[in-house]
């Protein structure tokens, strides 16, 4: 390897000067020009290969001086002597060689420095003003789009600023290429990313991200509009009179946009400011609210929302992923989440439900589903795999509720999530299948199931739960869709929902089947812990009281008596202690360190809030309390109660139950 090192050396200093002194005569020929090429090749090849196995260090020396010889056949002046295409393949010769070092796994990092890296962006762009192609000038964009994956960019303030610079000439130089702008917005996106990838970054580069934003915001706002124009207004004051000639500029511009977008608000990095405040009204169409009459009967009713223009299963899985970052900043950062909440749940859902009721005769499922054509579009057992478009609105549905039910308790639910709700409602309860092994839809069943456990651990939501549930079971047809919404929506908070008279058992017991058979396959221990709540509030609306006072009324409640009304008493029988054994089982969790590892449909990124009732086990033995004095009040009394339980609990899960609920509360350091 010695050896071939030294020839090598020789055989790049003798070409070298060889192509000086052909210069300086000024007798080149193609011949020379294919030599010197292959020169570079082998330039680059020597640099990452060392004589030795033990001079490492010598790798940072050899580097530096291809470098600097790749940057000599970069410069203009080293080859305006030259035909102008025998310039250009030489100097694109030199941007494909430097592509290859850079990205080499040998290559030293700290050989290009601050210095050099500039001389490097400077030539690159004059090499794109002087080529005449796209293609070619897509080719030296893509070199340097290699920049700021092997190197840091983001960590030197004004290094990142000339990169900006280069980018805003590389924008014009677009004019007319659609193509070579789209590339530029993906170069962007990726200088984001590494600016928002830890909360370290995002706070020493603040400036940078912020005025990053600041001048991307409405360029994305633009290029996302129906009426998108390859105008650089936002970013270089200036405006290309033809551009709105170019055909399919907007379709060629509209999922880089989107992929600058997610790199906006994604990364422990990102924060929320005016400008992506500004772009709000872009994702849903328009910046009115909308009303749910607007929302559910023609898609004229509003402007052109952007979830209406996805044509992919990626574009879809952006705007998703979109939507969830603007929830997470809006919601957690200097901005009044109660204030984001209010302004922009209504806009942001209507398009979906009028998605869903106008076009999929109100099968929630089938939402997302034409945009990914190998996915069967239902839950039923027709198809054999179920649509991940689907389990992601149903997951942001989930956070975006979870949101709106704690942040702001005592707002109403607007009426398109109520529509939604109704929808899934009813995909959940009337389509899907009881048992987990026969429901190809598992993730997306089990996030609907959560929606509506969730709703029932807020005492004040009850009332909400019970009528969602009711329209569950109503026949689509007979619904006036809209008039259910608005009642829904407007339906009174109060802590006192419990129907004291008449029982519920038809209405609950398809909810309460599905979170027994369901709750096992749960990872997320505060999810589990309102699926009990849910069952015990099953439980309590399916108890009929009329049941034991009609007993007690007739024998005065002697011995003989209860035994007969144990007897013929179906609804303990039959749920009592599966509902005992799984609070045993939540109760016997704990309280736990909360890790990014759930599922997706189960508050992915710590998006999804947990009722305050269920968000700590005292809560949770608090609430479970007092839904079993409801209980105990629905059947009889103390006395009748223990009855029941010693009657269809086994003592042993029983005993279990009794301890964990009246345990003295406990300090936890959560590890």
């Amino acid at each position: 390897r010695a050896a071939w090192c030294a020839w090598a050396d020789q055989l790049i200093s003798s070409e070298f000067h060889a192509f000086e002194l052909l210069t300086q005569s000024g007798k080149q020929s193609p011949e020379n020009l294919i030599a010197i090429c292959r020169c570079l090749a082998l330039l680059v090849r020597r640099a990452v290969i060392l004589p030795k196995s033990d001079s490492s260090e010598d790798l940072l020396s050899q580097c530096s001086r291809a470098l600097e010889h790749l940057l000599h056949f970069l410069l203009p002046a080293s080859t305006s002597f030259l035909p102008r295409a025998h310039s250009l393949a030489l100097r694109m010769t030199t941007v494909h060689c430097f592509q290859w070092l850079i990205r080499h796994p040998q290559f030293r990092v700290g050989s290009l420095t601050d210095s050099l890296l500039p001389q490097f962006l400077e030539s690159f762009l004059s090499l794109a003003q002087d080529a005449e192609e796209c293609e070619t000038q897509l080719i030296v964009l893509n070199c340097v789009r290699s920049l700021p994956e092997v190197l840091d960019i983001e960590a030197n303030l004004a290094l990142s600023l000339h990169f900006l610079t280069i980018l805003d000439s590389f924008w014009r130089i677009g004019g007319r290429a659609a193509a070579l702008r789209a590339s530029i917005l993906d170069l962007i996106a990726l200088l984001m990313q590494g600016l928002n990838s830890s909360a370290l970054t995002g706070a020493v580069n603040g400036g940078l991200a912020f005025e990053l934003q600041e001048r991307v915001v409405d360029i994305v706002g633009k290029d996302l509009t129906l009426n998108s124009s390859l105008s650089a207004a936002g970013t270089t004051n200036t405006r290309d009179d033809d551009d709105e000639d170019v055909d399919g500029s907007a379709d060629t511009l509209f999922e880089p946009s989107l992929r600058l977008w997610h790199s906006l608000v994604s990364g422990p990095g990102s924060a929320w400011s005016a400008g992506l405040d500004r772009l709000l009204p872009v994702l849903t169409g328009t910046s009115a609210m909308m009303t749910a009459e607007a929302a559910t009967n023609h898609r004229s009713s509003f402007d052109n929302p952007l979830y209406t223009r996805l044509e992919s299963s990626e574009q879809a899985r952006l705007y998703f992923d979109i939507a969830q970052g603007c929830l997470r900043l809006a919601t957690s950062g200097v901005q009044s989440p109660c204030d984001f909440l209010h302004r922009w749940t209504e806009p942001f859902w209507a398009p979906a439900l009028a998605e869903a009721v106008t076009h999929n005769q109100m099968r929630a499922d089938c939402v997302a589903a034409k945009l990914s054509p190998n996915q069967a579009p239902t839950d039923t057992t027709e198809s054999d795999e179920e649509s991940t478009l689907v389990v992601q609105q149903l997951t942001l549905l989930l956070q975006w509720l979870s949101r709106l039910l704690v942040l702001t308790p005592e707002a109403p639910i607007p009426p398109s999530p109520c529509g939604l709700l109704l929808l899934h409602s009813n995909a959940c309860l009337t389509r899907a299948p009881v048992e987990v092994h026969d429901d190809v839809a598992f993730k997306a069943n089990r996030a609907r199931l959560l929606l509506l456990a969730q709703l029932a651990c807020f005492p004040e939501r009850r009332l909400f739960l019970t009528r969602l549930l009711t329209l569950s079971y109503t026949n689509p047809g007979d619904l006036n869709f809209t008039n259910a919404c608005l009642e829904l929506s407007a339906t009174p908070l109060s802590s006192s929902t419990i129907d004291t008279a008449d029982a519920s058992a038809g209405l609950f017991q398809p909810l309460l089947t599905r979170i027994l058979t369901r709750s096992d396959c749960l990872t997320d221990y505060r999810a589990r812990r309102c699926f009990i709540v849910a069952a015990f509030v099953c439980l309590v609306h399916m108890v009929n009281p009329r049941h034991y006072l009609a007993g007690a009324t007739a024998s005065d409640n002697t011995q003989a008596s209860l035994e007969t009304l144990l007897a013929s008493d179906a609804v303990h029988a039959t749920w009592l202690e599966p509902i005992i054994n799984l609070a045993v089982q939540v109760l016997c969790e704990g309280d736990q360190q909360v890790t990014a590892t759930f599922a997706v449909d189960e508050g992915d990124c710590g998006l999804w809030l947990p009722p305050p009732t269920v968000a700590s086990l005292e809560g949770s033995r608090g609430l479970l309390r007092s839904l079993l004095h409801f209980w105990q009040e629905r059947v009889g009394g103390d006395i009748v109660a223990s009855e029941i339980l010693a009657a269809h609990v086994d003592p042993a899960i029983l005993e279990q139950f009794h301890r964990q609920l009246n345990q003295p509360p406990t300090t936890t350091l959560l590890a």
